[in-house]
Parts: C-alpha cells; structure tokens; sequence
C-alpha cells in the first residue's frame, strides 16, 4: 500500500506548523507516506507531477510523482484509488495512473465527493469509466 497527504495547501502557511495535513490518526498506515499537491507546489494527480511553466501537453505533463516512481520502481500493475474528492484528486490520480498503462479501480464506499465536476457526480464517474477505470459502486 501506498498513502498519498497534499502538501503546502494554499490556506496554511508554509510547513504546516499546525500539523493539518497529516493523515488520520487511526488510520494504521502499512507502507511509505508519499506528499503530494494540490496546494501551492503541485497537481491533483498522486502519480504525475503538475505540468511545468510554459507550453506544455495539458494536466499530468510534468513526468512520474515520487508515488509513480515507486509504483513503477514495485512492478505494481493495477492501483486502487480512493480518498477525499472522488471528482477532484482521486479522479486525477485515477485518470493518469490509467493513462500510464494501469488497471485502475475506484470504489465509491471508500471515496468522498466534493461535488465539484460542473456536471455533477455521476458524470464525473461515467468519464472515468469512459476511460477504462472500474467505479464500483
């Protein structure tokens, strides 16, 4: 397992003084915590860095996170994604881990939404079965 925490969110100040971004207490974490945007220095994605200044590919350009190095690093073929902002950063990170050639699967009763596709939940899930990602509801 891999565990993915944003940093640097555009609210706190820098490093975190308040410790509000570590994960949940009781959560028993059973492998490496790999720091991630979105905030100030990255993208959505846990896998593919936020694409650098200047022209550029669109979303996901900017290579391999430290989470996609281990994945690849590991032979790891197919990822479960789940988390908070099923239609924001667990979209990206499934939509890009797919894009990279891995089986992806999202299950729902591990995953919030934040309700911030512009047509809604539902459709957000329908384009990333589109794309061959596994949404189990």
């Amino acid at each position: 397992m891999y565990y993915t925490r944003d940093y640097a969110p555009v609210e706190l100040p820098p490093d975190d003084p308040g410790h509000k971004t570590e994960l949940h207490p009781r959560l028993e974490i059973k492998g490496p915590i790999v720091v991630k945007g979105p905030g100030k220095h990255g993208g959505f994605s846990g896998v593919v860095l936020s694409s650098p200044p200047g022209p550029h590919d669109g979303p996901g350009s900017g290579g391999l996170s430290e989470l996609g190095g281990l994945l690849r690093r590991d032979g790891v073929r197919s990822v479960i994604v789940v988390g908070i902002a099923a239609d924001v950063c667990v979209a990206a990170t499934a939509r890009d881990a797919r894009r990279l050639g891995y089986a992806v699967t999202l299950p729902l009763d591990a995953t919030a939404f934040v309700h911030a596709h512009p047509d809604g939940d539902e459709e957000a899930m329908a384009q990333l079965r589109a794309v061959g990602i596994t949404v189990v509801d």
